[in-house]
């Protein structure tokens, strides 16, 4: 054999093992490759007053009762009648009074055991959680006492399991390996608490085992945590920065049951450390993950981003079932940034869409 042909074979070789190493990083479209994507056509709903939403951060539809989280301006919650567009009531307002709150830093949630109740719990101190009867909501005398809770520990988000327990996304806490706890908001005590799923990459083990890190990757994920209807205690979240996805349940004793997990792909970021703050630096090519997550009792809708361009709006929403299998994708026919489902028309999708002038678009799903 001459020298260039086994040059030539040793170059083709070279290239193989490299071709074998190189792995392709992973997408939630590429589940969804088998399937050709409908696109829905909307049908825009407009509010009987532009002017009741400040600028709406996240929002969801219940018994076609519209929750409007407002992050700015002087009024958190507005409720919206879906079927008319009228305004219901504005309530949790900006102040310093205990009825008030910082409305810069609250997360709205059901209340698990009560389809009539919600949820809204203030992130920072004092940290203190509000729950709301949908019925006496409407009465202009009902003011229902806040629940406080230790400055020991504190969620991004959460669900009241019952009077006395809270459930939700840390945000700091002693369990610093923990991305979901449960609290005993009597006493003041976490109980038990839920990992995150581990990315097989190795490039990414000090996001799990640097406490620095792993804080500050906590806070970068920004999770879409849903309920599932009809069910007591099973969850679902989907990341909005990196792509990674975990269903689970709690039992009656508070223990965690991970059904299925799943990464794709995590957030590129350094930590930059300063004597005020430590945050995250977002590093070339960090890509998004999923803008929102509605939920019914048989499927789980995602509105899947993707972009590592900074993109604030996608229009694919890619469908699982509950075991976390892909069953369907969709294309909406404008770019979104939220999306709701009412659990008792789960036909129905709303979509949030626009940057400074949102409006709502109205889909009848397949």
């Amino acid at each position: 054999m001459s020298v260039n042909r086994i040059k030539l074979s040793l170059a083709i070789l070279f290239l193989l093992l490299a071709m074998a190493c190189t792995k392709k990083e992973l997408s939630p479209l590429d589940d969804f490759s088998a399937f050709d994507g409908q696109v829905l056509k909307g049908k825009e709903f407009r509010l009987a007053n532009d002017s009741i939403l400040y600028m709406p951060y996240n929002f969801s539809i219940r018994d076609s009762i519209g929750i409007f989280n407002d992050i700015s301006g002087s009024t958190a919650v507005t409720l919206v009648n879906m079927n008319d567009g009228s305004i219901i009531k504005k309530f949790v307002f900006s102040g310093d009074q205990e009825s008030d709150f910082d409305i810069n830093a609250i997360s709205v949630n059901s209340a698990i055991n009560s389809k009539s109740d919600f949820t809204v719990l203030q992130l920072n101190p004092p940290c203190k959680v509000v729950r709301y009867n949908w019925g006496k909501l409407l009465t202009s005398s009902y003011k229902p006492n806040p629940i406080y809770y230790t400055k020991k520990f504190g969620y991004n988000s959460s669900f009241l399991l019952n009077d006395s327990t809270i459930f939700g996304q840390l945000a700091y806490s002693k369990f610093d390996n923990k991305m979901f706890a449960i609290a005993n908001i009597s006493s003041n005590t976490l109980t038990t608490g839920l990992d995150l799923p581990r990315f097989e990459n190795k490039a990414f083990d000090h996001y799990y085992q640097d406490s620095t890190f792993y804080s500050v990757f906590k806070s970068v994920l920004n999770l879409k945590l849903q309920v599932r209807p009809g069910s007591n205690f099973e969850f679902v979240y989907f990341s909005g920065k990196g792509a990674l996805m975990q269903i689970f349940d709690i039992d009656r004793d508070n223990r965690f049951n991970v059904k299925y997990e799943k990464v794709y792909y995590l957030p590129l970021f350094n930590v930059v450390s300063t004597p005020q703050q430590t945050r995250a630096k977002m590093l070339p090519g960090s890509k998004n993950g999923f803008n929102d997550v509605a939920v019914t009792e048989k499927k789980i809708y995602t509105l899947f981003n993707g972009s590592d361009k900074g993109e604030v709006f996608c229009d694919d929403i890619l469908v699982y079932d509950w075991q976390g299998n892909p069953v369907e994708k969709l294309k909406l026919d404008r770019k979104c940034r939220r999306i709701s489902i009412d659990e008792n028309n789960p036909k129905v999708m709303f979509a949030m869409y626009g940057a400074t002038n949102v409006r709502l678009v109205k889909y009848i799903l397949p």
